[in-house]
């Protein structure tokens, strides 16, 4: 797996580069998690870094770094899921909620020539030459 250094921006790792796996088109991931244990004071918890551009002076070049979020970490604990702070909302979205691409809810089960999937009446348009 390829690694590129990533720079971290606020929060206990400020400053830090560390190197971070990249994805097949070569970008890091939208969110960064890192797990802090439990001591025998405070319970464990997750710090959250989101990715970010940095533009280089000229403004033609970037790369990726992390921010900071510090909304996301109060609340979560090392097992927990933060799927809705992600925003993955699921399908319904994207209209996918029903099961069709267009919210239609039906099953594609029909036979080949569409329509209800129920035989067609005597005399209907199908019939006629």
């Amino acid at each position: 797996m390829k690694r590129t250094d990533t720079e971290f921006v606020g929060g206990p790792l400020d400053g830090k580069v560390l190197p971070v796996l990249v994805s097949l088109f070569h970008n890091v991931p939208k969110v960064y998690r890192v797990p802090v244990p439990a001591t025998a004071d405070d319970p464990g918890y997750t710090l959250v870094y989101r990715r970010a551009k940095e533009y280089e002076a000229k403004g033609r070049r970037w790369r990726w770094r992390y921010e900071y979020d510090p909304g996301t970490t109060a609340g979560s604990t090392i097992g927990s899921s933060d799927a809705t702070a992600d925003g993955a909302a699921g399908g319904a979205a994207r209209g996918l909620a029903s099961g069709t691409a267009d919210g239609s809810g039906g099953s594609d089960s029909s036979p080949a020539g569409g329509g209800s999937g129920q035989p067609e009446a005597p005399g209907s348009e199908s019939d006629r030459p």
